[in-house]
């Protein structure tokens, strides 16, 4: 029995000097890294918001491209409507449509479907180190993707629309063919619709990254007093489990010599 005893009493002594080198060790890379960690986080948090300043302009641009858009598929389709069929005999009012179409509404709806589609790829691209952020504790940035590639996909529906436009006024008035105010107000509506549903997503998703930029600053200007918080707190426990490591030791030790 009290050779027994003596045994415990040796893994014990063993175990309580393992665990105050292992909490020492602890406390030693608790610091060590605290810099490192800190210095690759705010560099995260300096990447998602370069991220999100682009986002943030490109939809911008988008959205100055949709209100531009709109204004001109509503002058179109009142012009249209105004005239009405016999806009086929109106040279004048015809040569202000074909200018309107080609000269207005073409350009801003290209820059609008090119924008939002590229700025749909960018932040694809950069999916994984917004998802990768998310996975810590103290931060969420949304990743846009679904939002931003809607928006992409209603444009290119406005973009079909007005290459139809195009394409079919110039048949419109060469061919004289009846009801051209059905075919250009048809397409229009439809313009307006997939504008008004862009528009939508568009201004949502700039809320949503507003939001982003300021949560975003708010956590990188937070970040070092985060990090060293968490140094300070892993510190302690680890002191005090050497504090609880020393007194076994010592009890221990003291046992040792009384059963010697």
């Amino acid at each position: 029995m009290q050779v027994l005893k003596t045994i415990l009493t040796v893994i014990t002594i063993f175990i309580a000097i393992t665990g105050i080198i292992l909490c020492s060790v602890g406390i030693v890379y608790s610091w060590t890294l605290n810099t490192p960690v800190t210095e690759r986080l705010v560099t995260t948090a300096e990447s998602i918001e370069n991220v999100l300043t682009v986002t943030d302009r490109g939809l911008t641009r988008v959205g100055n491209g949709i209100t531009g858009a709109r204004s001109a598929v509503n002058t179109i389709d009142g012009a249209v409507r105004t005239v009405g069929d016999t806009i086929v005999n109106t040279d004048i009012a015809f040569s202000i449509l074909e200018q309107t179409v080609g000269d207005e509404l073409f350009p801003r709806v290209i820059e609008a479907h090119e924008t939002a589609s590229a700025l749909a790829e960018t932040v694809v691209a950069t999916n994984t180190a917004l998802e990768t952020a998310n996975n810590l504790p103290f931060v969420s940035v949304p990743t846009f993707t679904e939002e931003l590639q809607q928006a992409a996909g209603y444009l290119e529906n406005v973009r079909t629309s007005v290459n139809e436009v195009r394409t079919e006024i110039q048949a419109i008035k060469e061919e004289a063919v009846g009801r051209p105010v059905n075919f250009i107000t048809t397409r229009t509506g439809t313009m307006i619709d997939n504008l008004d549903a862009a528009d939508s997503r568009v201004t949502s998703t700039l809320v949503q990254v507003n939001r982003a930029q300021v949560t975003t600053a708010a956590i990188k200007a937070d970040l070092p007093r985060i990090i060293d918080l968490i140094s300070i707190g892993a510190t302690v426990i680890l002191l005090w489990f050497i504090i609880a490591q020393l007194c076994l030791l010592v009890h221990s030790w003291r046992s040792l010599r009384q059963m010697s």
